[in-house]
């Protein structure tokens, strides 16, 4: 049975809510990136653990509903290393370049729509998010970086996570990858 799509809503730069709904790529096109998308999580790991406190345990429900570093660091009882994140964010950065920058984000949302609810009439009111690229992202990084971590979630986090462990270290950073996102 096909995994179902899924949906999500993020905001751009001017605070108008999208709805982003990406079907999982086919298992050819996600094998091929695999070994990207593992690389560029691999550079940005090693911060993202030396930046998270020792401390009190979260689960993966407390984790998803933090909305700030302010939030995981009162959870985890310690400070965020402030050092380790500016890394992290320059890790990432530097290999989503070096991935192919704009090219690699378009094949992470090859299957990815966004539709705008209250459109203006002249705007389509949903669109294919390759297609538009350079419209929807132009001066709007912020939803640009949450629609590709939507997609890495979707398409890569449950394997990642089963291969990798699951519980508190990587949802703790998978709440900091998505703190730096936005």
């Amino acid at each position: 049975m096909p995994i179902q799509p899924k949906a999500r809503e993020i905001k751009d730069a001017e605070g108008v809510a999208h709805v982003y709904t990406i079907h999982p790529h086919p298992a050819e096109e996600a094998l091929d990136l695999l070994p990207i998308v593992v690389r560029v999580l691999g550079e940005v790991a090693g911060p993202l653990i030396n930046a998270l406190p020792a401390g009190k345990e979260i689960d993966a429900e407390e984790a998803a509903t933090m909305k700030t570093l302010e939030d995981l660091g009162r959870k985890t009882s310690g400070d965020i290393d402030g050092a380790q994140i500016a890394k992290a964010a320059s890790a990432l950065a530097n290999e989503f370049v070096a991935a192919g920058g704009a090219s690699f984000c378009k094949k992470l949302l090859k299957y990815t729509t966004r539709r705008t609810p209250n459109a203006e009439p002249d705007e389509p009111a949903e669109r294919k998010v390759p297609e538009a690229f350079g419209q929807i992202y132009q001066a709007n990084y912020g939803e640009l970086a949450q629609a590709v971590l939507f997609s890495l979630e979707i398409n890569f986090a449950p394997s990642l996570r089963e291969r990798l462990g699951g519980g508190d270290m990587s949802e703790r950073m998978l709440s900091l990858v998505r703190q730096i996102a936005s």
